[in-house]
């Protein structure tokens, strides 16, 4: 497989497949001794094209950015099958982008409040997913069943236990989006079908460097349209 694909965006698109997965399951393939050249070949094309873009127009990496964490987003919902192969591949690949927009003085901030009919995903899934990505994973249902892990509550029970923990989960999450913001930090901010009040946090702190704020419209699985603010 050629690794330098044309344009950042590429490594992550679902407009025709899920390429997160597609491509990590390639480049799970590779040897040790492959990976170094592979992964310098994929950071100097990603970082290669978001610098040609601030170049030419820099009002476009705000849509760049979003683009790129809602097809992350959207690939982690949208996938049944999970493995070391998709975060080897995201340590890669998200993180030259987190890593370009963090060494050019900007913070994204992903926010979204979808619904789930079964919970494994934002409370199981998502931690393991989003931690190679550069983006810190910030959810009060996950922060609350970190809590009940502690007291031997099992996965199977968290609703029925939620409302117990949810007040210190949520104070929990609020702190740590107030210090991601103070820091520059970027982040995905998921409150499973909360309210709008939810998010008031994040436009509350500023550390005075250039906010990348997308917060998806929809639910990832059917629309990928999402609102810059």
């Amino acid at each position: 497989m050629n690794w330098q694909l044309g344009k950042a965006t590429d490594y992550f698109d679902n407009s025709t497949m899920n390429c997160i997965w597609e491509y990590s399951q390639q480049y799970g393939k590779l040897s040790m001794n492959e990976r170094p050249l592979v992964d310098l070949q994929i950071k100097n094309r990603i970082e290669g094209w978001l610098d040609q873009i601030a170049a030419y127009n820099d009002s476009l990496l705000p849509m760049v950015a979003g683009t790129i964490v809602d097809d992350i987003y959207r690939s982690v919902n949208l996938s049944y099958y999970f493995n070391d192969d998709v975060t080897d591949y995201l340590n890669v690949t998200a993180k030259a982008v987190t890593n370009w927009y963090k060494n050019h003085g900007m913070q994204i901030q992903y926010i979204t409040n979808n619904t789930f009919s079964d919970m494994l995903r934002p409370l199981v899934v998502f931690p393991k997913y989003f931690a190679k990505t550069g983006l810190l994973y910030l959810c009060p249902q996950y922060c609350a069943w970190e809590m009940m892990k502690e007291r031997g509550i099992p996965i199977e029970h968290f609703q029925l236990y939620y409302r117990d923990y949810a007040a210190d989960a949520i104070a929990v999450t609020n702190e740590l989006i107030r210090r991601s913001c103070m820091a520059g930090a970027h982040y995905i901010h998921l409150d499973v079908d909360a309210p709008a009040v939810a998010f008031e946090a994040d436009f509350e702190y500023h550390s005075g460097i250039k906010n990348i704020r997308i917060i998806l419209q929809e639910a990832p699985q059917d629309s990928a349209r999402f609102e810059l603010v």
